[in-house]
């Protein structure tokens, strides 16, 4: 608390004040984490309660409360994740475990058809390469 010495008695109350409404405001915080079950009932609550539960009241948000809470958790917005280009997302869907296998299935395939042409085994390595454009 040393850069409260140069300060007046009430401006380091108010400064002391300040700190104690920013803890309990994180202890609240902390407290309603804790308590998220109970938050996630809250169509269960009276209407009084639920405003409670909320810290806000009947006729809404003072402008200075409003702003308060802006400042402290920003706007109530959602953000727009990055989303991955087509080409990964076309190499996703061919490369998971079930895809892999039919893959290693077709060349297989394919090699036996080049080591003993004749089997019908090109037949099956493009019946399999079907599955795995149906499936994807």
């Amino acid at each position: 608390m040393s850069h409260l010495r140069c300060r007046t008695p009430s401006e380091q109350l108010d400064l002391m004040g300040e700190r104690i409404h920013r803890i309990a405001s994180a202890a609240l915080r902390y407290r309603a984490l804790k308590d998220h079950d109970e938050l996630m009932k809250i169509h269960r609550l009276s209407a009084e309660d639920a405003l409670a539960s909320l810290r806000s009241r009947r006729e809404g948000l003072s402008r200075a409360e409003a702003a308060a809470r802006l400042r402290e958790y920003g706007e109530n917005r959602v953000e727009r994740l990055a989303r991955p280009p087509w080409y990964r997302l076309l190499a996703k869907e061919f490369s998971h475990l079930f895809a892999l296998i039919l893959w290693l299935a077709a060349a297989l395939a394919f090699f036996s058809e080049w080591r003993e042409p004749g089997q019908g085994m090109a037949a099956l390595g493009w019946a399999v390469l079907g599955v795995i454009a149906v499936n994807g």
